[in-house]
């Protein structure tokens, strides 16, 4: 697997290696893996302004109404609304991005025994000896 900050830094030196193994049907992955890895970047960069920007304004509003300020407050609980639905689209398209990634399938061959492996309930279970003594797990 290829660290993807080698992708970013040097792509030509991927595409060479790739044609020496002569499977050049894959130098368009290595595009196509940088387009949606700047596009991820970009959403989650995007995302990450429209967070603090929600938080700075949300923090403004409860000074605002404490000075008696109403009209501002309700300006400012607008911005924060329109912030939220913009946020809302850049989380859905982060997700849709992320989404092409195999490691995110928790079916992937290679990551399936890792997730399937780790159910940290059911080694509480088995030093409660709820297991041993019922044959089933307590709820």
């Amino acid at each position: 697997m290829l660290d993807i900050k080698l992708l970013r830094n040097d792509p030509e030196l991927v595409k060479d290696n790739i044609r020496k193994k002569f499977q050049d049907d894959k130098l368009v992955l290595v595009d196509e893996v940088l387009d949606f890895d700047r596009q991820f970047r970009d959403a989650k960069a995007r995302g990450d302004y429209l967070r603090s920007q929600r938080n700075s304004i949300s923090k403004s509003i409860g000074g605002l109404m404490a000075k008696g300020q109403r009209d501002e407050a309700e300006r400012a609980k607008a911005e924060v609304g329109e912030i939220a639905a913009e946020l809302a689209a850049l989380e859905t398209l982060e997700t849709e991005l992320a989404g092409k990634d195999p490691r995110a399938d928790a079916r992937h061959p290679q990551y399936y025994r890792q997730v399937r492996a780790h159910r940290p309930g059911r080694q509480r279970e088995r030093r409660s000896g709820a297991l041993r003594r019922t044959g089933r797990a307590r709820l």
